[in-house]
């Protein structure tokens, strides 16, 4: 049987001249749509960076000093008659100031205007010393702490053998403030003053968890005769309870 023979079709010469075909023109329906899409996406963009929050604090910046010896300092607007407890977790020197409750100072308590408020004047610290001549404690101190409990607690608990060559304390341990869950530890020790004599001292410190993986800190303080006198950690407990009471912890971050 004969073989078919093959057909090659020459292709055509290219002509560079030849026009190529051209796509339908976009409609004005179309071209509207795009626009407006683009428009929402730059707007939703200008929006977020405008009013995300990621719930720190605003500040302002205030000058101090005169002349070459001016500074700024970052500032946060505390309300006039509130009592904010305040977190940093950013640096000193690109602070990110956070709140984590308020305090409603008790009456049966005072400041202590002689205690040092440290370097950073917006996180205050409330050192209270008790109106009672009679009362078995020294102080009750309040601040926030930029750590959670179940960190801060186990240093805590630690330093008190690292920083005293005569202490004792109780185990960290967990207890309900009114559906608060607070870890706590008490101790006493002995510490040498600058006269160079001994005094002894019983503690409870405690922390309540707060928002921004934080805590406040409620440390109590009274005295003891010498290591030989009985740990009061129930009195002191319920001391840190009433402190407690005098706290409003944000719930939202």
């Amino acid at each position: 049987m004969a073989k078919k023979k093959k057909v090659y079709r020459k292709k055509p010469p290219y002509n560079p001249n030849k026009a190529t075909p051209k796509k339908p023109p976009m409609s004005k329906q179309t071209k509207l749509a795009l626009m407006i899409s683009a428009g929402v996406l730059v707007l939703a963009v200008i929006l977020f960076a405008i009013f995300y929050s990621d719930g720190s604090l605003p500040v302002k910046k205030v000058l101090e000093g005169e002349g070459a010896q001016a500074t700024t300092k970052n500032v946060v607007q505390v309300p006039e008659g509130e009592n904010w407890l305040i977190i940093n977790k950013g640096t000193s020197s690109k602070p990110k100031y956070y709140k984590l409750g308020s305090i409603d100072l008790p009456d049966t308590y005072r400041t202590d205007e002689e205690w040092s408020v440290g370097s950073d004047s917006n996180i205050k610290q409330y050192h209270l010393l008790p109106n009672d001549e009679a009362s078995p404690i020294k102080y009750v101190h309040i601040q926030g702490v930029n750590k959670p409990a179940n960190e801060i607690a186990p240093e805590a608990h630690s330093s008190y053998g690292s920083f005293y060559a005569e202490s004792e304390a109780t185990d960290v341990a967990e207890v309900d403030f009114d559906g608060v869950t607070a870890t706590w530890f008490a101790a006493k020790f002995g510490a040498q003053e600058q006269d160079g004599l001994t005094k002894y001292h019983q503690s409870l410190t405690l922390y309540l968890p707060a928002v921004h993986e934080s805590c406040v800190l409620i440390n109590i303080m009274a005295p003891l005769t010498g290591m030989e006198d009985v740990l009061q950690a129930d009195m002191m407990l319920e001391i840190a309870r009433e402190a407690a009471a005098s706290i409003t912890l944000d719930t939202k971050k």
